[in-house]
């Protein structure tokens, strides 16, 4: 069986987020263990531009844990061949998979639809997995969105009560 995960990746790298990669990891491990294939998709939807004035005695070292950061994932992540450069890149040719899985992490906060795995195929399995709002209300817009997207989810994993209680009262029910 073929996995493919959505997460964070871009912010993931951009800001060495090591709670978040470990936590991929895990389900890449744990994943692995029930016989199933899987990758994580190499989605950058986030600007790299960005420029930090810091002195050159924080700068080698930041340097230093980038470089074993990338170490990391290239010797222990599974990740997907192909590298998206943009949500349009990625939406006019999503990896194929019999399962979908987005998280874990803020990967709700903005309400992104490819994070629903809106623009994923048919007939894939889709899930999230310890996904979070990284809020606890939704405004109107946000609220009418949401109740399309989450209804696209065959199952719904979330990792906090508020983002639990925001799924039950978009959808109306419990999960």
């Amino acid at each position: 069986m073929k996995i493919a995960v959505l997460s964070s990746y871009s912010w993931i790298q951009r800001a060495n987020n090591y709670g978040s990669l470990f936590q991929y990891y895990a389900l890449q491990v744990y994943l692995k263990k029930l016989n199933c294939e899987v990758f994580w998709i190499r989605l950058n939807n986030v600007s790299q531009k960005r420029k930090v004035f810091i002195d050159s005695t924080l700068e080698e070292k930041i340097t230093n844990c980038q470089f074993e950061f990338k170490c990391f994932i290239d010797n222990f992540l599974n990740v997907s061949t192909h590298e998206y450069p943009s949500l349009v890149a990625f939406r006019k040719n999503p990896p194929q998979a019999d399962i979908y899985i987005t998280g874990s992490d803020q990967v709700w906060n903005g309400i992104v639809p490819e994070y629903f795995l809106h623009f994923f195929p048919k007939g894939g399995t889709k899930a999230s997995y310890a996904a979070s709002f990284g809020k606890n209300s939704l405004n109107i817009e946000e609220f009418s969105l949401l109740k399309k997207l989450l209804s696209n989810l065959d199952f719904i994993s979330v990792r906090e009560n508020s983002a639990l209680q925001l799924c039950e009262q978009v959808l109306e029910r419990p999960i």
